[in-house]
């Protein structure tokens, strides 16, 4: 008995020792496992008793399938496996390839290197430095470039901690009555004129203020009293932010096409909202023809798009030997879908007042096509008597 249990014993450690190495050989759970049963089911057929082995040993083919398909099953494990990691480490070889006399430095993403900022240049025929408070003063014909941003004015100021510029007019000349007193003067009397007004322009973009206020690291900005010329048409601000390089919010604007300092006609709104080459969204807006309000609209979309665009139609001024001056085109045009569309608009004369219009437009391709259109005047332009007339 004993003697048995001591072969058992040698038996298992020699199958131990065999299989021990192959299943650790082995790359994945799966290969481990297949290994580690083909042992198992070595030891269990050396170690099963002799008359079951006698038995199995007389029919050779099964003898020789038991034998060598454990062997056979995991070696193809194990080969895979070292395929497999032969793959990966010259995967990795071809990834990482360090040259002689270096050393690998492992970074995380946090600690990499930023991408450097613009440099920004400065231009004046005066500078005024004071480090202690790291701010940079530039007078008379000023000019600070960043990226593609460019601000002229007579006075900046850069504060370079905060990254803030601030850009304002040169007062160049008092005025003061000759016969003016002291007690006058105090009372300002005296008036001041102004030149060099800051001047932003970022690409096609150009806006003229009396003062800015400009971050560069948010590239977002400020400016009181604004004029601008926007896709043909020209707005003005009490105060414009500048959102980003496409988006300008206007506080108390106006906006016309008419390109006299004193336009004879423009649109007034509380708050407007200027998409670059898109629409300006205004509310609540009024229509002015010189200083008078003529019309008035809760909310009103103007496209500066060009192409077929749902909005408000801007209208265009003029003067006439026969009609006098006159505002024409004010209206709406609505782009229904692709084959419909309508138009509304309204003349006014100073001799005979006011002309509308209205048009429906249908067209399809190779099927149809047509035109619906109407008006309505209280002038005969065949007599030139004022009278209703459709």
């Amino acid at each position: 008995m004993n003697r048995k249990r001591n072969g058992l014993k040698l038996r298992f450690a020699c199958v131990a020792k065999e299989l021990l190495p192959l299943v650790l050989a082995c790359g994945s759970q799966i290969q481990k496992v297949f290994a580690f049963a083909s042992g198992i089911f070595s030891f269990l057929f050396r170690t099963c008793p002799g008359n079951i082995r006698a038995c199995l040993l007389g029919r050779k083919k099964i003898a020789v399938t038991l034998f060598f398909l454990p062997i056979a099953f995991t070696h193809f494990f194990v080969t895979l496996s070292a395929q497999e990691i032969d793959s990966l480490l010259s995967q990795q070889q071809r990834l990482v390839t360090i040259p002689d006399d270096s050393v690998a430095v492992l970074s995380s993403p946090q600690t990499q290197k930023s991408d450097i900022d613009a440099p920004i240049h400065y231009e004046a025929l005066d500078f005024d430095n004071d480090i202690k408070n790291g701010i940079l003063y530039l007078t008379d014909n000023a000019v600070v470039k960043y990226q593609e941003m460019e601000i002229r004015a007579g006075k900046i100021q850069v504060n370079q901690q905060e990254r803030v510029l601030i850009a304002e007019a040169l007062p160049e000349t008092i005025y003061v009555a000759l016969d003016s007193t002291l007690a006058d003067v105090e009372k300002d009397s005296f008036t001041v004129k102004f030149s060099q007004y800051p001047v932003l322009k970022d690409g096609q973009q150009e806006i003229t203020g009396e003062r800015m206020v400009y971050n560069f690291d948010s590239q977002k900005g400020i400016i009181e009293k604004g004029r601008a010329e926007l896709d043909g048409g020209y707005f003005t601000g009490t105060q414009i932010k500048r959102v980003d390089k496409k988006v300008l919010n206007v506080t108390s604007g106006t906006y016309t096409t008419c390109k006299e300092e004193h336009p004879h006609f423009h649109f007034w709104a509380r708050r407007m909202k200027m998409i670059m080459s898109e629409r300006i969204i205004a509310k609540p807006i009024v229509l002015y023809i010189s200083k008078i309000p003529i019309a008035y609209l809760p909310f009103a979309m103007f496209p500066t798009k060009s192409g077929r665009k749902s909005g408000v139609l801007i209208p265009r001024y003029g003067e006439s030997s026969t009609e006098g001056k006159f505002l024409k085109g004010l209206g709406y045009y609505w782009a229904i879908n692709d084959y419909l569309d309508a138009k509304t608009t309204a003349d006014y004369y100073d001799q005979s007042g006011w002309l509308f219009r209205g048009g429906l437009n249908y067209n399809k391709r190779y099927s149809y096509s047509g035109r619906i259109s109407g008006s309505w005047t209280r002038k005969n332009f065949t007599t030139g008597r004022v009278e209703r007339r459709w």
